[in-house]
């Protein structure tokens, strides 16, 4: 498509808006008119008592959502329709895309689409314009500026009338983010403008808006007046600007979102402003990114870091009373994630640069979580938690970090069950979902090191520590499963046993390959008896402070593992009570031991349908004394044939 068609093709469609606008806002004044003249004859509903009747006046309700002011006021409403979306006690479709779907599906939806393909189209006017030469430069910006100007006014005039409210937040929105991009064009494509002045300029529109927003209450504006000051950079080409000139434009818009969150828990705003920023980050620096700008890009980098941090505390602490205390997962676990990727990509040649992020993200984390805690109590107590976990995680990750960089995946999975936990105390199914996956990819990236780096030190590697760590984020997502069962969707049924497993099979699967590795074949079968007792002490401790079916089960896989480890030392013909087997097998025999004993006497406190189990269980105390029996036996014939011999 040419560049005149397709400025006749925005022109067209821009008077199509207009003239569709006051269509609509004569069908609007017609239906209101009706509803008017409908209440007027409707008969009031009575409500008759023994004592008198008395009129029941149905209570009215005020709209609080600014998306729909401009709305017809409602009718009765119809039976859902196939293509309306259900949600969950999740929800299935995340709040961000919720609120996108509702701008662009109810209240005024030919003036809000036509808002945005004449931001779009201004910006593409204005290259076009340049390619052409059709006017002088500074009057095609002055045109475009006095068009905003014009909006701004319009849109404030309009705020005054019930009717037209959300028309005129749309038209000031709209009008702030055409300035946004007027000023960074004026500024990098043509050089009208000095940059100092151009970021006073910003600056002053950052605090025009925010003030407008909060003076009128109206998220509408806020979201609109941030979503074109973050998409102008993208519109006009991220890779023609110098990487300090695009981060201080986004620090000065991230400002501004810090500052409305100062005053309002406005949460599409924040999520705007989260992903505009480490998006674009991301891109610039897939692109545009080499060695020499490193510090400078990690300064702005910590800086958006604690920008949204700031804003996740901020949005709990600015709920209405009833909701204090609501947290923001995608904010709080998307953060830390996006940042760690970051960092990763910043310093990863950089000598335990890593190691010293993560503990340092890790204090910060436990200061908040204590500060938290302290001064607002039970309130803030889920966030105070979050935190805490996001501390414990970045402190255990801090560690591996030091000796080896690429355990940075291990973060996926360290996040995806703090996310999952979040997910669980809030039944929120996205949040449960994206933990998963989180794991699931996390472990992905951990088998990719299983062929390598075969000259590590014992324990201390990434495949070691990484899969330990790994392992538990499955055991602690299957037991936060576990407890809210009943509230599981169906889908979701089989998902504690499933986390169970994978977490069990990659915790065994870590401890015998370490071995394996670094050991003979009979010194690594001992170590892996060593291995599986110190495990089952570990199962018994937990089983004596957790409730934790799965986990019980799990014990019967015991006895048939020890066999397995006794065949094959009994087919290597070691005497198997020497040397480190003389420590590992009372300590594997006397955990398995007092696992099933555990067991039975858990069990004998279930419901009646349970409790024939432990008799059942009598047989796997049958097969562990004829393991001890197998296990004596065969040292002693040992014994007895070198001494015959």
């Amino acid at each position: 498509m040419s560049y005149e068609l397709l400025f006749i093709l925005i022109i067209a469609l821009f008077a199509m808006v207009v003239r569709l606008e006051r269509q609509v806002s004569e069908i609007k004044r017609q239906l209101l008119q009706l509803k008017q003249q409908l209440t007027q004859h409707a008969a009031p509903t009575i409500a008759v008592s023994d004592a008198a009747a008395k009129p029941t006046i149905l209570p009215t309700t005020v709209e609080p959502d600014l998306w729909r002011a401009a709305a017809v006021p409602p009718l009765p409403q119809r039976p859902p329709s196939r293509m309306q979306f259900k949600s969950t006690s999740g929800g299935l479709i995340h709040p961000l895309q919720q609120r996108l779907i509702t701008f662009f599906t109810t209240g005024n939806v030919v003036v809000r689409v036509g808002m945005v393909v004449l931001f779009f189209g201004v910006a593409f006017l204005l290259k076009f314009a340049t390619d052409h030469a059709l006017l002088p430069l500074p009057l095609r910006l002055a045109g475009v500026s006095t068009a905003a100007v014009i909006l701004i006014a319009l849109g404030w005039r309009l705020r005054l009338k019930p009717l037209q409210r959300g028309y005129g937040l749309i038209l000031q929105g709209g009008g702030i983010g055409l300035l946004y991009l007027t000023l960074y064009a004026s500024a990098k494509l043509y050089g009208l403008l000095d940059l100092n002045t151009v970021f006073i300029l910003m600056t002053l529109l950052v605090v025009f808006a925010a003030f407008m927003a909060l003076r009128q209450n109206a998220p509408t504006l806020a979201l609109f007046a941030a979503t074109g000051g973050f998409a102008a950079p993208v519109l006009t080409s991220i890779s023609e600007y110098s990487h300090i000139l695009l981060f201080s434009y986004y620090a000065l818009l991230n400002a501004g979102v810090f500052a409305i969150a100062w005053f309002r828990a406005w949460r599409s705003l924040n999520l705007i402003g989260f992903i505009f920023t480490f998006v674009v980050v991301a891109l610039w620096g897939l692109y545009d990114y080499h060695d020499a700008l490193r510090w400078s890009s990690e300064s702005f980098l910590i800086l958006f870091f604690l920008f949204y941090v700031a804003i996740a505390v901020l949005f709990s602490l600015r709920q209405p009373p009833q909701l204090r205390g609501l947290v923001d997962g995608t904010l709080i676990f998307g953060v830390p994630l996006a940042a760690t990727g970051l960092q990763a990509t910043l310093l990863h040649d950089v000598e335990y640069a890593l190691a010293i992020s993560s503990f340092a993200v890790s204090l910060l984390y436990a200061l908040l979580a204590l500060q938290l805690w302290r001064r607002y109590g039970e309130p803030l107590r889920l966030l105070a938690e979050s935190f805490t976990a996001l501390a414990i995680g970045f402190f255990t990750l801090a560690l591996p970090l030091a000796f080896d960089d690429r355990l940075v995946t291990i973060a996926w999975g360290i996040e995806g069950a703090a996310m999952l936990w979040l997910g669980v105390r809030q039944q929120r199914l996205f949040a449960r979902a994206a933990g998963l996956a989180l794991q699931l990819m996390a472990i992905g990236l951990l088998l990719t090191l299983v062929q390598s780096r075969i000259n590590d030190l014992p324990l201390l590697n990434a495949l070691c520590i990484g899969g330990l760590l790994l392992a538990v984020a499955a055991l602690f997502s299957s037991y936060q499963l576990e407890k809210m069962r009943e509230k599981l969707t169906t889908l979701e049924s089989a998902l504690p046993l499933m986390t169970l497993f994978w977490g069990l099979l990659l915790w065994i699967y870590t401890g015998f390959n370490e071995a394996d590795r670094w050991l003979t074949y009979a010194e690594a079968l001992q170590a892996m008896v060593l291995y599986s007792g110190i495990s089952m002490l570990l199962i018994v401790l937990l089983n004596r402070y957790f409730i934790w079916r799965g986990l019980q089960w799990a014990a019967l896989g015991v006895l048939p593992l020890l066999l397995l480890l006794w065949l094959d030392l009994w087919q290597s013909g070691v005497l198997q009570l020497q040397g480190w087997g003389a420590i590992a097998w009372p300590i594997a025999l006397i955990a398995a031991y007092r696992l099933l004993a555990d067991m039975e006497l858990r069990w004998q406190t279930q419901p009646p349908q349970w409790r024939g189990w432990p008799r059942w269980l009598k047989g796997w105390h049958v097969g562990l004394v004829l393991l001890i029996t197998l296990l004596v036996s065969h040292d002693l014939a040992q014994h007895i044939d070198n001494l015959i011999s």
